[in-house]
């Protein structure tokens, strides 16, 4: 499978699910866009999102244990965001991707992807938000116990132990539809696996 098959298929796969979760954001982007006034970001879910990034940037003295229960408590509020139609802009529905990418399982990651798609459906200048799609796509897999197809997903089997990148089939895209998603080329992913390792030597 080369890989526009293979994005070809992920459409196929996700595009129902992306125009279910897209109805509110995307009608209500069109409101805005036909009455001229810009739709302000969700400010609690921006809130939601800088907490999921500040719980992992403690340090190596993470309370992991504690940040999933905080985890699963965002999700849940922000489950409830969506179906009150309070997820709206292209960033609002990043940062909502975000916070279900750091859930544990495939329903959570499938969820941040199709967030993903339709934070780039309403902006396809959110390059971030292309990123998460690689991002979530490539957890999705790997939750399911399948390669990667993009190399955003690294692991390490513990402190001290050194970092890899995570199976990945390279089939599956190019170096071009990474770049497309703001994904490093496979050189530069594995390059950075080299990076880490010698940092944590130091």
């Amino acid at each position: 499978m080369n890989g526009k098959d293979g994005m070809a298929r992920m459409t196929r796969v996700w595009v129902p699910l992306l125009a279910f979760v897209c109805m509110a954001g995307c009608s209500a982007e069109q409101e805005s866009a036909d009455s001229a006034a810009p739709l302000a970001d969700n400010a609690e879910l921006e809130e939601l999102y800088e907490q999921d990034q500040s719980d992992r940037s403690a340090g190596p003295d993470i309370d992991w244990d504690a940040v999933t229960v905080r985890d699963s408590l965002r999700r849940v509020r922000v489950h409830e965001m969506l179906a009150a139609n309070d997820v709206q802009t292209s960033e609002d529905f990043r940062h909502a991707a975000m916070i279900f990418q750091h859930g544990s399982d495939t329903t959570a990651a499938r969820t941040a992807h199709e967030l993903a798609l339709t934070a780039v459906e309403l902006d396809s200048t959110n390059t971030s938000a292309k990123w998460l799609v690689a991002a979530a796509w490539d957890r999705y897999l790997m939750r399911k116990g399948e390669p990667q197809w993009y190399g955003t997903q690294f692991r390490s089997d513990g402190p001290g132990t050194p970092w890899r990148l995570y199976d990945i089939d390279t089939t599956a895209v190019t170096d071009e539809e990474r770049q497309e998603l703001n994904v490093p080329t496979l050189a530069e992913a594995r390059a950075r696996v080299e990076e880490m390792n010698r940092r944590e030597e130091r």
